[in-house]
């Protein structure tokens, strides 16, 4: 349910940063925080009609975890998944 909310928040963000930019006067300034805000438009408009993906992926995780509370090694496995594997991608580039 705040999914859109979520989704919106995000535009926000974009737009007040556009409008810092747009304060500086600063045509390169301007470009980035509009070029921002329309790689999170265009984000959402791919993503929105798959909303489904990240909220069962979320109850997926949860139940594993749950169940698994004697099975410590999909714990681990699932906190490998998401800590180390994103910050790896972070480092590598």
């Amino acid at each position: 349910q705040l999914f859109p909310y979520t989704l919106g928040a995000n535009i926000g963000t974009t737009v007040t940063a556009l409008l810092a930019a747009m304060i500086t006067q600063n045509p390169i300034a301007v470009t980035v925080a509009f070029s921002h805000l329309c790689f999170n438009i265009y984000g959402i408009l791919i993503l929105y009609p798959f909303k489904f993906i990240p909220i069962n992926l979320a109850v997926y995780i949860g139940n594993k975890a749950a169940a698994s509370t004697r099975n410590l090694t999909v714990f681990i496995t699932i906190y490998i998944l998401l800590h180390f594997i994103p910050l790896l991608f972070i480092f590598l580039t």
